[in-house]
């Protein structure tokens, strides 16, 4: 990815993130075949419940390959990591994975490691292509990093969704679980 084309996708991740609802209390359940994922337990109205991107597939993508402090670009099926130079102090093994799932996500881990923070924010493209639903250019998709053993969601992303590749791109930190929701 050029310079020039980075800093346009943080510009705009950025803004993203300066306009987005709290989302502090909301959680889902991934493993149910519903699209419902409510927000803010027992409010009665919200502003913002985001649902899941039900979009089912039963094939799984995986790549594993080293990467060091000059960084790179690890992807598997549709979805990528970008790692900038100096994001790394070290080599490590990453791993990105989409797996089979009723849902739109991947996981990103780095071997050895149950929690890794990059030492400078990385892009994450997550695809979403293989959605056929007629509405899926209504609402503005985000992601989302969430626990995947409970499958509530933790955090939403500062997401950019380009409906003509359709893709989500955001940066961060860390590395984790990420699913799609709208």
């Amino acid at each position: 990815m050029k310079i020039g084309t980075m800093g346009k996708v943080l510009a705009a991740a950025t803004a993203v993130f300066a306009l987005s609802c709290d989302s502090a209390s909301v959680s889902g359940v991934p493993g149910v075949p519903s699209d419902l994922v409510r927000s803010r337990p027992g409010a009665e109205h919200s502003l913002f419940d985001p649902k899941l991107l039900v979009c089912p597939t039963s094939a799984s993508a995986a790549t594993t390959a080293d990467v060091g402090p000059l960084g790179g670009l690890v992807s598997a099926g549709g979805s990528s990591v970008s790692i900038p130079a100096g994001a790394l102090l070290e080599t490590v093994t990453l791993t990105v994975t989409e797996p089979a799932s009723n849902f739109v996500e991947i996981d990103v881990s780095v071997a050895g490691a149950e929690n890794f923070i990059f030492e400078l924010p990385v892009v994450v493209t997550v695809s979403y292509d293989r959605c056929s639903r007629n509405n899926i250019d209504s609402s503005p998709i985000s992601a989302w990093h969430f626990d995947q053993a409970t499958g509530e969601l933790l955090e939403q992303m500062p997401s950019v969704d380009n409906k003509l590749t359709r893709t989500v791109t955001f940066t961060t930190g860390h590395l984790s679980g990420y699913i799609l929701a709208n």
